[in-house]
């Protein structure tokens, strides 16, 4: 970082644009990730993290993502506050922890292996590799989707259960609040009537006590890992989506292969 920092003080090219990390399945938001981003984004406002998804790519979907942290969330970070409070202080569309950043991939096809290959001796390099007109393997595209969408199924059933559970901590949370409240209501209540009656009796009132030292606050819970279960939510169900949208499209065009060879 301190090198990168210097480079960009005497104006040679330093961007490095950040760090690169693989993921299975879209599951890469969590803690960790947020950590390593916020010390990079922190140092070098430009970073990015690039994210690449090996079993997205091999169903035929290049799986490359670049991603930063969002302004609100940088703030919450540095703060280290993620009360209700502060979350509901700000719009819904600003809690999304991290956004996706356009970006163009170029790359030279003519340094390909396979490439010049096939630019050498086209003819029988389509030969050697099985890869005519009436090979049916080549020709027809892949349809099953199957176990690539059950494992995005379960991941999102599973992350689900983790935002219940999450959710049940807070509402737990919220219950203890309320009962602490109903406890410090009581008790005011109580010294107000044992004053009166001290009072008509001709003794002095009790002295106030310090509330805060009888019912202590009770400590909120961080709310970090919820933003975080609902955007991982979010990325599963696009990713299921997204899949199936491709998945109908490849069984369309495969009945209208069938349907023009009958």
């Amino acid at each position: 970082m301190e090198m990168m920092r210097r480079l960009r003080a005497v104006n040679v090219d330093h961007l490095h644009v950040g760090w690169y990390q693989s993921t299975y399945l879209g599951s890469f938001i969590n803690r960790n990730l947020l950590d390593s981003q916020f010390s990079y984004q922190s140092s070098i406002e430009e970073s990015v993290v690039l994210i690449y998804d090996p079993l997205k790519t091999s169903q035929g979907m290049l799986s490359l993502k670049v991603f930063r942290l969002s302004d609100k969330m940088m703030t919450m970070y540095k703060d280290e506050e993620f009360s209700a409070e502060k979350e509901l202080s700000f719009e819904s569309s600003a809690l999304d922890s991290l956004y996706s950043v356009q970006f163009t991939l170029s790359t030279q096809i003519h340094s390909l292996p396979g490439f010049r290959l096939l630019a050498l001796n086209p003819v029988n390099s389509c030969k050697d590799r099985g890869w005519s007109k009436n090979n049916s393997n080549f020709m027809m595209p892949k349809c099953c989707a199957r176990s690539y969408l059950e494992k995005n199924v379960r991941l999102l059933m599973a992350t689900v259960d983790e935002l219940c559970q999450d959710a049940n901590k807070f509402n737990n949370h919220l219950r203890n609040v309320a009962r602490q409240q109903q406890q410090k209501e009581a008790f005011i209540q109580r010294r107000q009537l044992e004053n009166s009656q001290r009072q008509n009796r001709g003794d002095p009132p009790l002295q106030d006590e310090d509330l805060s030292k009888i019912f202590k606050p009770l400590q909120s819970p961080s709310r970090l890992d919820y933003l975080l279960l609902s955007q991982q939510v979010n990325t599963y169900s696009k990713q299921v989506n997204q899949f199936a949208t491709h998945s109908f499209g490849k069984l369309f065009l495969a009945q209208a292969l069938q349907e023009n060879e009958k």
